[in-house]
Protein backbone atom coordinates (compact mmCIF):
# COMPACT_ATOMS: atom_id res chain seq x y z
CA UNK A 1 0.00 0.00 0.00
CA UNK A 2 1.27 3.46 -0.82
CA UNK A 3 0.84 5.96 1.98
CA UNK A 4 1.85 9.98 2.41
CA UNK A 5 -0.42 10.11 -0.79
CA UNK A 6 0.58 14.14 -1.72
CA UNK A 7 -2.49 16.81 -1.94
CA UNK A 8 -4.00 18.86 -4.54
CA UNK A 9 -4.81 21.50 -2.55
CA UNK A 10 -0.98 21.27 -0.44
CA UNK A 11 0.62 21.54 -3.82
CA UNK A 12 -1.39 24.52 -5.13
CA UNK A 13 -0.94 26.42 -2.18
CA UNK A 14 2.79 25.78 -2.20
CA UNK A 15 3.02 26.74 -5.55
CA UNK A 16 1.19 30.00 -5.38
CA UNK A 17 3.64 30.84 -2.26
CA UNK A 18 6.50 30.68 -4.63
CA UNK A 19 4.71 32.52 -7.20
CA UNK A 20 4.57 35.43 -5.11
CA UNK A 21 8.04 35.21 -3.43
CA UNK A 22 9.31 35.42 -7.00
CA UNK A 23 6.90 38.32 -7.50
CA UNK A 24 8.58 39.77 -4.43
CA UNK A 25 12.11 39.51 -5.15
CA UNK A 26 11.11 41.38 -8.80
CA UNK A 27 9.62 44.02 -7.24
CA UNK A 28 12.55 44.20 -4.21
CA UNK A 29 14.87 43.99 -7.52
CA UNK A 30 13.14 47.34 -9.16
CA UNK A 31 12.16 49.30 -5.67
CA UNK A 32 16.46 49.13 -4.74
CA UNK A 33 17.06 50.92 -7.83
CA UNK A 34 13.69 53.25 -7.52
CA UNK A 35 14.83 54.70 -4.22
CA UNK A 36 18.06 55.67 -4.94
CA UNK A 37 17.45 56.60 -8.64
CA UNK A 38 13.78 58.45 -8.30
CA UNK A 39 14.49 60.44 -11.09
CA UNK A 40 14.39 57.35 -13.15
CA UNK A 41 11.95 54.38 -12.38
CA UNK A 42 11.46 51.29 -14.02
CA UNK A 43 8.30 51.45 -14.43
CA UNK A 44 8.79 54.28 -17.12
CA UNK A 45 11.07 54.36 -20.10
CA UNK A 46 14.65 55.28 -18.55
CA UNK A 47 15.85 58.50 -19.50
CA UNK A 48 19.07 58.19 -21.69
CA UNK A 49 21.19 60.11 -19.12
CA UNK A 50 20.62 56.99 -16.66
CA UNK A 51 20.59 54.56 -19.31
CA UNK A 52 24.31 52.93 -18.42
CA UNK A 53 23.91 53.05 -14.84
CA UNK A 54 20.21 51.30 -15.16
CA UNK A 55 22.42 48.93 -17.39
CA UNK A 56 25.04 48.02 -15.37
CA UNK A 57 22.48 47.48 -12.45
CA UNK A 58 20.63 44.84 -14.03
CA UNK A 59 24.32 43.19 -15.08
CA UNK A 60 24.73 43.05 -11.25
CA UNK A 61 21.20 41.66 -10.59
CA UNK A 62 21.67 38.49 -12.84
CA UNK A 63 22.46 36.48 -10.67
CA UNK A 64 19.60 36.94 -8.37
CA UNK A 65 17.32 36.97 -11.52
CA UNK A 66 18.46 34.09 -12.03
CA UNK A 67 17.73 32.07 -8.85
CA UNK A 68 14.27 33.57 -9.79
CA UNK A 69 14.25 32.08 -12.63
CA UNK A 70 14.39 28.70 -10.34
CA UNK A 71 11.62 29.72 -8.18
CA UNK A 72 9.19 30.49 -11.01
CA UNK A 73 9.83 27.22 -12.92
CA UNK A 74 9.41 25.34 -9.39
CA UNK A 75 6.18 27.10 -9.05
CA UNK A 76 5.04 26.41 -12.51
CA UNK A 77 5.70 22.36 -11.50
CA UNK A 78 4.05 22.06 -8.41
CA UNK A 79 1.25 24.01 -9.88
CA UNK A 80 1.15 21.04 -13.40
CA UNK A 81 1.45 18.81 -10.26
CA UNK A 82 -1.71 19.60 -8.56
CA UNK A 83 -3.87 19.56 -11.43
CA UNK A 84 -3.06 15.57 -12.27
CA UNK A 85 -3.38 15.34 -8.53
CA UNK A 86 -6.73 16.35 -8.44
CA UNK A 87 -7.37 13.38 -11.22
CA UNK A 88 -5.23 11.10 -8.94
CA UNK A 89 -2.11 11.73 -6.84
CA UNK A 90 -1.04 8.42 -8.66
CA UNK A 91 -0.64 9.98 -11.93
CA UNK A 92 2.25 11.76 -10.57
CA UNK A 93 3.87 8.11 -10.62
CA UNK A 94 3.83 7.85 -14.70
CA UNK A 95 6.61 6.52 -16.56
CA UNK A 96 8.83 5.35 -13.10
CA UNK A 97 8.29 1.92 -12.30
CA UNK A 98 6.28 0.88 -8.61
CA UNK A 99 9.12 -1.10 -6.70
CA UNK A 100 6.37 -4.54 -6.14
CA UNK A 101 7.13 -6.34 -2.93
CA UNK A 102 5.29 -10.02 -1.67
CA UNK A 103 5.66 -8.26 2.09
CA UNK A 104 3.00 -5.66 2.83
CA UNK A 105 4.84 -3.04 4.61
CA UNK A 106 3.67 0.60 3.62
CA UNK A 107 5.43 2.06 0.55
CA UNK A 108 6.38 5.88 0.89
CA UNK A 109 4.77 8.10 -2.23
CA UNK A 110 7.47 10.58 -1.39
CA UNK A 111 10.18 8.04 -1.61
CA UNK A 112 9.08 7.29 -5.25
CA UNK A 113 10.13 8.43 -8.29
CA UNK A 114 7.30 11.18 -10.00
CA UNK A 115 7.25 12.27 -13.69
CA UNK A 116 9.58 14.21 -15.23
CA UNK A 117 9.46 17.98 -15.04
CA UNK A 118 9.84 17.59 -19.15
CA UNK A 119 6.38 15.92 -19.75
CA UNK A 120 4.28 17.05 -17.33
CA UNK A 121 2.49 19.89 -19.77
CA UNK A 122 1.98 16.42 -21.93
CA UNK A 123 0.50 14.93 -19.10
CA UNK A 124 -1.67 17.11 -17.88
CA UNK A 125 -3.01 18.19 -21.90
CA UNK A 126 -3.71 14.49 -22.31
CA UNK A 127 -4.91 13.73 -18.75
CA UNK A 128 -6.58 16.64 -17.31
CA UNK A 129 -10.20 18.48 -18.14
CA UNK A 130 -8.78 21.86 -18.93
CA UNK A 131 -5.63 22.11 -21.39
CA UNK A 132 -3.14 24.22 -21.29
CA UNK A 133 -2.37 27.08 -23.69
CA UNK A 134 0.42 26.84 -26.15
CA UNK A 135 1.83 30.23 -25.03
CA UNK A 136 2.17 28.39 -21.10
CA UNK A 137 3.60 25.42 -23.03
CA UNK A 138 6.04 27.46 -24.72
CA UNK A 139 7.20 29.54 -21.75
CA UNK A 140 7.78 26.54 -19.86
CA UNK A 141 9.80 24.87 -21.88
CA UNK A 142 12.17 27.92 -21.82
CA UNK A 143 11.95 28.53 -18.08
CA UNK A 144 12.98 24.74 -17.76
CA UNK A 145 15.81 24.71 -19.87
CA UNK A 146 17.04 27.96 -18.22
CA UNK A 147 16.44 27.17 -14.57
CA UNK A 148 18.48 23.70 -15.59
CA UNK A 149 21.56 25.76 -16.90
CA UNK A 150 21.76 27.37 -13.68
CA UNK A 151 21.36 24.51 -11.92
CA UNK A 152 24.21 22.51 -13.93
CA UNK A 153 26.40 25.46 -14.77
CA UNK A 154 25.98 28.26 -12.70
CA UNK A 155 24.45 30.93 -14.94
CA UNK A 156 21.81 30.47 -17.87
CA UNK A 157 24.08 32.28 -20.53
CA UNK A 158 21.87 35.07 -21.42
CA UNK A 159 20.66 38.63 -19.66
CA UNK A 160 17.84 38.62 -17.92
CA UNK A 161 15.14 41.46 -17.09
CA UNK A 162 13.03 41.81 -13.97
CA UNK A 163 10.08 43.87 -16.17
CA UNK A 164 10.08 40.95 -18.59
CA UNK A 165 9.93 38.41 -15.94
CA UNK A 166 7.06 40.52 -13.95
CA UNK A 167 5.10 39.85 -17.15
CA UNK A 168 5.72 36.61 -17.97
CA UNK A 169 4.32 35.98 -14.32
CA UNK A 170 1.27 38.00 -14.88
CA UNK A 171 0.56 35.77 -18.19
CA UNK A 172 1.69 32.56 -15.94
CA UNK A 173 -1.04 33.47 -13.10
CA UNK A 174 -3.73 34.33 -16.01
CA UNK A 175 -2.81 30.77 -17.82
CA UNK A 176 -2.59 28.52 -14.38
CA UNK A 177 -5.37 29.77 -12.58
CA UNK A 178 -8.17 31.54 -14.58
CA UNK A 179 -10.39 31.24 -11.81
CA UNK A 180 -8.42 32.80 -8.92
CA UNK A 181 -8.02 35.95 -7.91
CA UNK A 182 -4.40 37.73 -8.09
CA UNK A 183 -5.01 40.53 -5.34
CA UNK A 184 -6.60 37.96 -2.99
CA UNK A 185 -4.34 35.45 -3.14
CA UNK A 186 -1.28 37.90 -2.79
CA UNK A 187 -3.22 39.04 0.36
CA UNK A 188 -4.06 35.40 1.77
CA UNK A 189 -0.34 34.11 1.20
CA UNK A 190 1.23 37.18 2.75
CA UNK A 191 -0.80 36.18 5.89
CA UNK A 192 0.76 32.94 6.36
CA UNK A 193 4.52 34.67 4.83
CA UNK A 194 6.98 33.28 7.59
CA UNK A 195 7.09 37.25 9.00
CA UNK A 196 2.97 37.33 9.68
CA UNK A 197 3.51 35.86 12.82
CA UNK A 198 5.35 39.29 14.03
CA UNK A 199 2.91 41.55 13.14
CA UNK A 200 2.34 44.29 15.32
CA UNK A 201 1.30 47.86 16.01
CA UNK A 202 3.87 48.77 13.33
CA UNK A 203 3.31 46.33 10.43
CA UNK A 204 0.91 43.73 9.64
CA UNK A 205 1.07 42.02 5.96
CA UNK A 206 -2.02 43.56 5.02
CA UNK A 207 -0.26 46.85 5.13
CA UNK A 208 2.31 45.13 3.18
CA UNK A 209 0.34 43.86 0.49
CA UNK A 210 -1.65 47.44 0.15
CA UNK A 211 1.52 49.85 0.47
CA UNK A 212 2.83 47.18 -2.24
CA UNK A 213 -0.65 47.57 -4.75
CA UNK A 214 0.36 51.07 -6.11
CA UNK A 215 3.42 49.90 -7.23
CA UNK A 216 2.15 46.45 -8.25
CA UNK A 217 -0.01 48.17 -10.84
CA UNK A 218 2.56 50.28 -11.84
CA UNK A 219 4.39 47.19 -13.89
CA UNK A 220 0.58 45.77 -15.27
CA UNK A 221 0.33 46.76 -19.04
CA UNK A 222 -3.53 47.65 -19.56
CA UNK A 223 -4.01 44.45 -21.23
CA UNK A 224 -2.58 42.04 -18.45
CA UNK A 225 -3.96 44.14 -15.96
CA UNK A 226 -7.75 43.77 -17.86
CA UNK A 227 -6.76 39.67 -17.98
CA UNK A 228 -5.87 39.28 -14.25
CA UNK A 229 -8.79 41.53 -12.70
CA UNK A 230 -11.21 41.42 -15.86
CA UNK A 231 -11.79 45.12 -15.34
CA UNK A 232 -10.07 48.49 -17.41
CA UNK A 233 -7.65 49.50 -15.57
CA UNK A 234 -8.15 52.86 -17.05
CA UNK A 235 -11.61 52.92 -15.23
CA UNK A 236 -11.69 55.09 -11.55
CA UNK A 237 -10.27 53.00 -8.57
CA UNK A 238 -11.86 53.56 -5.13
CA UNK A 239 -10.39 52.83 -1.88
CA UNK A 240 -11.81 49.99 0.18
CA UNK A 241 -12.37 51.23 4.16
CA UNK A 242 -12.47 47.24 4.97
CA UNK A 243 -9.40 46.61 3.65
CA UNK A 244 -7.45 49.74 5.10
CA UNK A 245 -8.85 49.43 8.32
CA UNK A 246 -7.66 45.87 8.14
CA UNK A 247 -4.14 46.82 7.56
CA UNK A 248 -4.10 49.97 9.20
CA UNK A 249 -1.14 50.36 11.97
CA UNK A 250 -0.55 52.79 14.82
CA UNK A 251 -0.02 55.60 12.78
CA UNK A 252 -3.82 54.79 11.25
CA UNK A 253 -4.56 54.78 8.01
CA UNK A 254 -1.30 56.59 6.94
CA UNK A 255 -0.28 55.52 3.35
CA UNK A 256 -2.94 53.08 2.80
CA UNK A 257 -4.11 55.05 0.06
CA UNK A 258 -3.55 52.70 -2.90
CA UNK A 259 -7.32 51.89 -4.61
CA UNK A 260 -7.92 48.39 -4.65
CA UNK A 261 -11.65 48.66 -5.61
CA UNK A 262 -14.54 49.14 -8.74
CA UNK A 263 -17.58 50.92 -9.11
CA UNK A 264 -20.13 48.38 -10.06
CA UNK A 265 -22.38 48.75 -12.79
CA UNK A 266 -25.65 49.76 -11.43
CA UNK A 267 -23.46 52.34 -9.41
CA UNK A 268 -24.57 51.09 -5.54
CA UNK A 269 -21.39 49.37 -4.47
CA UNK A 270 -18.10 49.11 -5.17
CA UNK A 271 -15.94 45.84 -5.33
CA UNK A 272 -12.48 45.06 -4.10
CA UNK A 273 -10.10 43.33 -5.55
CA UNK A 274 -8.71 42.20 -2.38
CA UNK A 275 -10.79 41.26 0.03
CA UNK A 276 -13.51 40.11 -2.99
CA UNK A 277 -16.18 41.40 -1.12
CA UNK A 278 -18.91 43.98 -2.47
CA UNK A 279 -19.35 47.28 -0.37
CA UNK A 280 -22.84 49.32 -0.29
CA UNK A 281 -22.27 52.76 -0.98
CA UNK A 282 -24.37 56.14 -1.69
CA UNK A 283 -24.17 59.59 -3.53
CA UNK A 284 -22.63 62.56 -1.60
CA UNK A 285 -20.36 64.85 -2.23
CA UNK A 286 -17.31 64.69 -0.47
CA UNK A 287 -17.16 67.71 1.66
CA UNK A 288 -12.65 67.82 0.52
CA UNK A 289 -12.65 70.54 -1.53
CA UNK A 290 -10.42 69.19 -4.30
CA UNK A 291 -12.05 65.73 -4.30
CA UNK A 292 -14.91 65.67 -7.11
CA UNK A 293 -16.51 61.96 -5.69
CA UNK A 294 -19.94 61.45 -4.71
CA UNK A 295 -19.01 58.21 -4.08
CA UNK A 296 -19.72 57.80 0.08
CA UNK A 297 -19.61 54.86 2.38
CA UNK A 298 -22.22 53.60 3.82
CA UNK A 299 -23.12 51.06 7.06
CA UNK A 300 -19.68 50.91 8.80
CA UNK A 301 -18.07 53.11 6.86
CA UNK A 302 -20.87 56.19 6.57
CA UNK A 303 -19.45 59.43 5.41
CA UNK A 304 -16.29 58.14 4.36
CA UNK A 305 -15.29 59.02 0.52
CA UNK A 306 -14.37 56.16 -1.10
CA UNK A 307 -11.87 58.23 -3.63
CA UNK A 308 -9.77 60.40 -1.64
CA UNK A 309 -10.48 58.38 2.21
CA UNK A 310 -11.52 62.03 3.88
CA UNK A 311 -14.23 61.20 6.21
CA UNK A 312 -17.27 64.00 6.76
CA UNK A 313 -16.70 66.48 9.61
CA UNK A 314 -12.80 65.86 9.69
CA UNK A 315 -10.17 68.68 8.63
CA UNK A 316 -10.07 68.80 4.70
CA UNK A 317 -6.47 69.52 4.31
CA UNK A 318 -4.74 68.57 0.68
CA UNK A 319 -2.34 66.11 1.62
CA UNK A 320 -5.05 64.27 3.77
CA UNK A 321 -3.97 61.34 2.71
CA UNK A 322 -0.28 61.65 2.73
CA UNK A 323 2.21 61.13 -0.28
CA UNK A 324 2.80 57.86 -1.55
CA UNK A 325 4.54 57.33 -4.76
CA UNK A 326 3.99 53.89 -5.22
CA UNK A 327 7.37 52.60 -5.22
CA UNK A 328 8.79 53.31 -1.22
CA UNK A 329 10.10 50.64 -0.34
CA UNK A 330 8.35 49.05 2.72
CA UNK A 331 9.14 49.50 6.55
CA UNK A 332 10.83 46.19 7.68
CA UNK A 333 10.55 44.34 10.95
CA UNK A 334 14.08 45.54 11.80
CA UNK A 335 12.71 49.10 11.59
CA UNK A 336 11.12 48.21 14.68
CA UNK A 337 13.10 47.67 17.48
CA UNK A 338 11.95 46.69 21.34
CA UNK A 339 12.25 49.82 22.18
CA UNK A 340 9.39 50.84 19.63
CA UNK A 341 6.87 48.49 20.24
CA UNK A 342 5.63 49.54 23.63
Amino acid sequence: MIVNLPNADALTETSLRLYFDAWDRLRAILNDWDRRIPDAPFAKPIPEIWREEADSYLEDCQTDLQAIIAIIQQSNELALKARLCAVSPYLLLLENPVPFSAQTKPLDFFELRTIDAQRLPQAVNTLCPRPLPPTFITRYDTLRKNRNRYTHLGQIGAPLNPIEMLVGLMDQFVELWPDRAWLHDRLRVAHHDREAGFGDKFWNPAYHVLRMWEGDAEFMPPARFQALFGVDPNVVRFLCHACRKDAATRAGLDGLNAPTAFLIEDGTAIQCLACQKPTATTRERCERPTCTSDIMGAGDHDGMCHLCGHERGSLAGEDELGHYDGFSFLPTLHQSGPGDRS
